[in-house]
């Protein structure tokens, strides 16, 4: 038996025997007691139809009948029985009415059976049949108002306990009506079997012809769940479901009922008829104080007495199963609540018959084919057989909802079946042998039924399928094992029931036996959502379908996509953002909050919908241009880009010339317009006025491309000045245009000053001064036409001009000592040639071209004022020339006339040539470099022929 209302924990509740348990509020702890726990049953105690049987005797309206049988309805027993009412039965035959029966034959209401059959309201059933108000009893029985209970029964046989509680039995106390080892004829029957008992073969198809009956609390909680404007409406829907939800139900048995095939059992159950019963329940039936529960002794009681009521108003049937409202909780303790409760081997005569709960799910298919196995003559697993009760196949006491075994009956179970037909083979009494009733054919509950629907039948209208428990494909197979439904949309937890077969669980893929499997022609839907979005109310009294037109941000939660599975992804297919399937996140995103398109650098996560239509892709960091209101109010602009490009670059980037690097935005200080001096004020200030120095600068000098950096100074200064590194990187513009390209190492004329105070031409031949003085010296450089290297620059001496020359045309001076030092005149003049003759002075003027007329007059002014000084030192010279030759020549005349030759000589000579060092005063610019004067060097040369005298040139 199963327990039909499974524990959050999804534990089921087991049950004993033939009264389905179910844990209804029950605890573990509560739901376990020892054997016994419910006490002894009293002999001539236990209820059946209202019969107080004892033990192996049964007293009925103070009828006493003999040893090992009873008397029912004031009917006379067969032979080795009493006389009831006055009647007087004939050798092993009973008389009831003052008919006379057939010999080992029963006849109720004066109608006569055939051979080994009992007649029933006078109809005849056809052979090996019986008859149970219109259905054919199994022979070699006694008749009961039509229905045939197994009689005596006996609280105390092996086989179960009359009313009471099965000894040995395990987990919540249920109850069992079932009959005892002894049965009419002598057959052993039950739990025991005789040893060596040859049975009889069983048919290849059995059929057992049910009768659904519904009580009228059934009927009303189905009616409180249908939709219809009035109470009458709602009856007639009621009454269309329940119909087809039963034929469902009925089909999911056959499928448990298939699992006997593999051991060569093959039953099946058809429904003959479905009716309601509107008068079933007298007020002593119900549980003192709970008008909604029922003692499960009493309900079957109560059914069995009306069953025998309205027999000849009933269908035939083989088994008659009612559904009730009403909860059914064990007689002793209503704390222990049952699923259903039925008689044990009963099959084919009277008192095959089942009270079930109606459940609203698939419960109802384990618990019918659970209390069919007891009347076909099936004990629990584990009980009176070798079989493992925790195996949890159809027959357990504990079904385990994740036993794959639950859909299987055990091999102990398929036994008891087989023998129990072939006792009814045996005694030509197999009911389940032909049948008038077509194949029940129906669509599977969870098909009929999906998981919303179940739930609103076990909870309400308010309640629903909690899809928070099934989030992925693999989870949605879990649905064919346990459906998880909430009560209403303020509950806190939902609740676990045993899932449907036929439930969809995929794509193509249904529920079948516990497993989501692939099946040909199922629906398609998506492997996520196969039940589709949650019916009704979701939130704030929305539908999925206004969650996604008003409030489409709510499917960013799981807990509402798992809802709405259908409707949510209906929203991303329309989106073409992955990361913004369901638009913006917040329902502010599309309000003043997001005022202004810079709002999205910080929420376009969360308004991902509203920033994309602000989006410009094609501006990387400035998609939603100005990070901030300010760049359009308080930015000073261009200038303020420099600081504030990142944030306001949509502002900044009407003023950023790009062709300008590291000046996008012009001057870097407003200082720059107003005080910056320029050109010259941007040596130390382009990158700061680097919009300004722009407008100024030169590209094609990029040594100098802002002129003099000292502009007032710089146009005055003296080209020499510019070989003074500093001099000319301050004055790079000036000095540029004193830069004479051809004149290789004197680009700027004489390196110093006091350049002008030597003595030209021949001072330039020392070297320190032909570098220093390099742009007098070049004046000056080959001006005698034809000299060479050694005689660039003429006469070497500045006493040149005294010699005394002969006149030879090929050497006018033979000496080397004149010709070295003197080899202007000595080499190329006819006659001995001035240091400044006014001739060799103009020529060297007139190749003076580059340095412009400037220069040259201040040449000439140089030139003719030491003209004036050279004049003055030449009279000077003379004169103490004079006088020292005088002097000379007196001394000369006192020597010895042996001396006289050397002594003249001496005399003649001057004085040995010096060359007094004179220094230039540098320039507050340049180094102090050493100028040699040449000037004072006098030399005397000996007269080759005395005769001539000395000639000054």
């Amino acid at each position: 038996m199963f327990s039909g209302k499974p524990a959050l924990s999804m534990q089921l509740v087991g049950f004993t025997l033939f009264i389905l348990l179910t844990s209804k509020h029950v605890t573990d702890a509560q739901s376990r007691f020892q054997p016994g726990s419910l006490g002894a049953i009293p002999e001539g105690l236990g209820s059946v139809g209202g019969l107080q049987p004892i033990a192996r005797q049964g007293s009925v309206g103070g009828l006493q009948p003999t040893a090992r049988q009873g008397s029912y309805g004031g009917l006379q027993p067969r032979a080795r029985e009493g006389s009831v009412g006055g009647l007087q039965p004939t050798a092993q035959q009973g008389s009831v009415g003052g008919l006379q029966p057939r010999a080992r034959q029963g006849s109720v209401e004066g109608l006569q059976p055939r051979a080994r059959q009992g007649s029933v309201g006078g109809l005849q059933p056809t052979a090996r049949q019986g008859s149970y108000g219109g259905l054919q009893p199994r022979a070699r029985e006694g008749s009961v108002g039509g229905l045939q209970p197994i009689a005596p029964l006996d609280p105390f046989s092996s086989s179960g306990n009359a009313l009471g509680v099965l000894p040995g039995s395990a987990g919540l106390g249920g109850q069992v009506v079932g009959p005892s080892a002894q049965r009419l004829g002598g057959n052993a029957r039950g739990g025991l079997r005789s040893r060596g008992q040859v049975l009889a073969p069983v048919p290849p198809q059995m059929s057992v012809e049910l009768l659904l009956l519904v009580d009228k609390m059934a009927k009303d909680r189905w009616a409180s769940k249908m939709p219809g404007a009035t109470p009458k409406a709602r009856e007639e829907n009621a009454l269309t479901a329940m119909e087809q939800f039963l034929e469902s139900v009925v089909h999911g048995v056959n499928e448990l009922y298939a699992s006997l095939g593999k051991y060569n059992l093959f039953v099946d159950v058809r429904i003959v008829a479905i009716r309601q019963i509107n008068n079933l329940w007298a007020g002593t039936a119900k549980s003192a104080g709970a008008p909604n529960q029922i003692a499960a002794n009493q309900a079957i009681d109560t059914f069995y007495d009306w069953s025998w009521r309205n027999r000849r108003s009933l269908p035939g049937f083989d088994h008659a199963l009612l559904l009730t409202g009403f909860d059914v909780v064990d007689h002793t303790n209503a704390s222990k609540p049952t699923t259903g409760v039925a008689y044990k081997g009963v099959m084919c005569k009277f008192g095959s018959i089942s009270v079930i709960e109606n459940s609203f799910t698939f419960q109802m298919v384990h618990d019918i084919a659970h209390e069919l196995g007891h009347s076909l003559g099936c004990d629990h697993d584990g009980e009176r057989n070798t079989c493992d009760g925790s195996d949890g196949f159809i027959m357990s006491v504990r079904p385990d909802v994740n036993s794959t075994n639950r859909w299987d009956f055990s091999p102990c179970s398929a036994d008891s079946i087989r023998e129990d037909i072939a006792l009814l083979e045996r005694d030509n009494a197999n009911c389940l042998r032909k049948t008038t009733a077509e194949k029940t054919v129906a669509p599977q509950l969870g098909t009929v039924l999906n998981a919303d629907k179940q739930c609103k039948f076990l909870f309400g209208q308010e309640a629903y399928f909690c899809r928070d428990f099934y989030n992925t494909s693999s989870d949605y197979h879990q649905l064919c094992s346990s459906l998880w439904c909430s009560e209403s949309l303020n509950a806190t937890q939902c609740v676990s029931h045993i899932a449907s077969d036929g439930f969809l669980c995929g794509d193509s893929m249904i529920c079948s036996r516990g497993q989501c499997i692939k099946v040909e022609g199922a629906p398609m839907a998506l492997d996520s959502c196969p039940q589709g979005d949650q019916p009704g109310i979701v939130l704030d009294g929305m539908t999925c379908e206004d969650i996604v037109r008003l409030t489409p941000w709510a499917c960013y939660d799981d807990f509402y996509r798992r809802k709405c599975c259908i409707a949510c992804p209906g929203i991303s297919k329309r989106s073409a953002a992955p990361d913004c399937p369901y638009g913006d996140r917040e329902a502010w995103c599309q309000t003043d909050k997001m005022k202004y398109p810079y709002d999205c650098y910080l929420n376009n996560a969360t308004c991902c919908q509203t920033c994309a239509q602000l989006q410009d892709d094609s501006k990387p960091g400035c998609e939603y241009g100005d990070h901030s209101a300010e760049c359009v109010t308080d930015l000073d602009l261009p200038l303020g880009c420099y600081w504030n490009e990142e944030l306001c670059c949509s502002t900044c980037a009407q003023y950023k010339n790009m062709s300008n690097v590291d000046c996008e935005y012009g001057d870097k200080s407003t200082w720059c317009k107003n005080q910056l001096e320029v050109p010259n004020g941007c040596y130390l200030n382009k990158d700061l006025c680097c919009g300004t120095c722009q407008e100024h600068i030169n590209l094609e000098n990029k040594a100098c491309p802002y002129g003099d950096r000292y502009p007032k100074w710089c146009p005055t200064v003296t080209p020499y000045r510019c070989y003074n590194e500093t001099v000319r990187d301050w004055c790079c513009d000036s000095c540029s245009q004193l830069y004479n390209t051809s004149n290789d190492g004197c680009e700027y004329g004489d390196k110093f000053k006091n350049c002008e105070d030597l003595i030209y031409p021949y001072a330039c031949y020392h070297p320190t001064n032909q570098d220093a003085c390099c742009g007098f010296c070049s004046i000056y450089a080959n001006i005698i036409e034809g000299s060479d290297d050694s005689c660039i620059f003429g006469d070497k001496q500045a006493w040149c001009w005294k010699l005394t020359l002969t006149y030879d045309d090929s050497e006018w001076c033979p000496l080397d000592a004149e010709n070295d030092h003197c080899c202007g005149t000595c080499r190329y003049n006819s006659s001995a040639v001035p240091v400044f003759g006014y001739r060799l002075l103009e020529e060297g003027l007139e190749q003076v071209t580059l340095l412009g007329n400037q220069f040259k007059t201040e040449v000439k002014a140089v030139i003719e004022e030491r003209k004036k000084e050279e004049k003055a030192l030449r009279q000077k010279e003379e004169e103490e020339r004079r006088k020292k030759q005088v002097e000379e020549e007196r001394e000369g005349q006192a020597q010895e006339e042996g001396t006289a030759r050397e002594e003249e000589k001496e005399t003649l000579r001057l004085g040995e040539s010096k060359e007094p060092e004179s220094t230039s005063k540098p320039s507050s610019e340049n180094d102090e470099v050493e100028i040699v004067d040449m000037s004072s060097t006098e030399i005397y040369t000996e007269q080759t022929t005395p005769s001539s005298p000395a000639q000054e040139v």
